[in-house]
């Protein structure tokens, strides 16, 4: 498969999984600001790519009130078609302690940086 159709491919899952941009909280916290309820793996594809994938990229996740992962978008592409397929896709089974706000479970944007 050519890297042009798998980077559209890419941004077709990422326009496909995500929430409306209107649903999306207008808090906006960093990942190092919030406290994981357990690890999950970062898994991706890469026998359709020369070894394993390298680059940078950017998610930004919607997180419910209860901490759960609602949305996903790519805000800075690695490059790497199947490595920001393979994180979109293993951000979804995060789960998150609740962001509070005056003793209230809030929901909010997460940046999450990855670089591998």
């Amino acid at each position: 498969m050519s890297r042009v159709l798998l980077a559209a491919l890419a941004l077709l899952l990422a326009a496909c999984a995500s929430t409306p941009e209107e649903a999306w909280p207008e808090r906006e916290v960093s990942i190092f600001q919030m406290r994981l309820r357990e690890p999950f793996p970062l898994v991706y594809n890469y026998r359709l790519m020369d070894g394993p994938p390298k680059g940078r990229l950017i998610l930004r996740l919607h997180v419910d009130a209860a901490g759960d992962v609602r949305g996903v978008r790519l805000v800075q592409s690695s490059g790497q078609p199947n490595l920001d397929e393979g994180a979109m896709q293993s951000v979804w089974k995060a789960s998150f302690h609740p962001w509070r706000v005056d003793g209230q479970a809030v929901p909010v944007s997460v940046v999450l940086p990855l670089q591998r």
